[in-house]
């Protein structure tokens, strides 16, 4: 009996220290964004733009720090992927472009010229 619950000491330490890790992670991810957020003057555009590079690293970062916190190995990045790249960020392997333009007409909009300019994107897998 003694044996048995020290064997379930320490699967639950290991599940906990598991846990702590993963939480450690997550947090690491929330840091880069707000590291991020708090140099303004290294991010794109004027004030009335960086928004969307901000939502792009929050976008990846509050996904990398959830699958962290599942214990999962992350999917988005934007390693590989160049700043004024077609794509912001990779998903899974997957190009994507995200719009953060104000009203769903002027998103719409941005969204039709970008698939304009960049003439297989939206149509080769990417989204």
């Amino acid at each position: 009996m003694a044996e048995d619950n020290l064997r379930h000491v320490q699967r639950l330490q290991a599940s906990l220290d598991s846990q702590d890790a993963a939480f450690a992670k997550a947090i690491e991810q929330v840091a880069k964004v707000r590291d991020f957020v708090g140099t303004p003057e290294h991010i794109l555009g004027n004030n009335k733009t960086k928004h969307g590079e901000i939502a792009e690293q929050v976008e990846v970062g509050i996904r990398n720090a959830r699958s962290y916190l599942r214990q999962q190995t992350t999917n988005a990045t934007f390693d590989g992927v160049g700043r004024t790249a077609p794509a912001d960020y990779l998903i899974d392997g997957i190009q994507v472009q995200s719009k953060f333009i104000n009203g769903v007409s002027n998103n719409l909009d941005h969204v039709l010229k970008h698939m304009g300019k960049y003439g297989n994107f939206g149509r080769d897998g990417s989204y």
